[in-house]
């Protein structure tokens, strides 16, 4: 498990990211990585980076775009920072907020929060 300080969370989210869309990196893609690390340049912690990485990717008009791409990484990227292992509740849990259009950091954090808490 790997514990990065606050500035090198970034370094990490893109490393999972580009594993994600390896396979089908597009213009479009490349393009929401590069506004997502000039809008987002600085995260508190994993739980911060991974719900502004959510809203980034998956949102559109207020509902989830079907970018499953970005939720790997992001999953992917919550389990290194936290060696917990995403568990079928917590992928029930983010289909609810994606489902119900509750794209907000605050409640994508509290999702991260309660399904990859920080180690002690």
């Amino acid at each position: 498990m790997a514990h990065n300080p606050p500035g090198r969370f970034i370094g990490s989210f893109v490393n999972h990211y580009s594993k994600a869309t390896e396979n089908a990196q597009t213009p479009k893609s490349i393009r929401l990585l590069q506004d997502f690390l000039t809008q987002y340049n600085h995260f508190a912690d994993a739980h911060d980076l991974a719900a502004h990485a959510i809203c980034h990717f998956c949102e559109d008009d207020g509902r989830y775009n079907g970018n499953i791409a970005a939720l790997l990484a992001t999953t992917a990227f919550l389990q290194d920072q936290t060696g917990v292992k995403s568990s079928r509740a917590a992928l029930v849990a983010l289909k609810g907020i994606l489902d119900g259009g509750r794209f907000t950091p605050e409640s994508l954090r509290a999702w991260a929060e309660a399904h990859f808490p920080k180690s002690s």
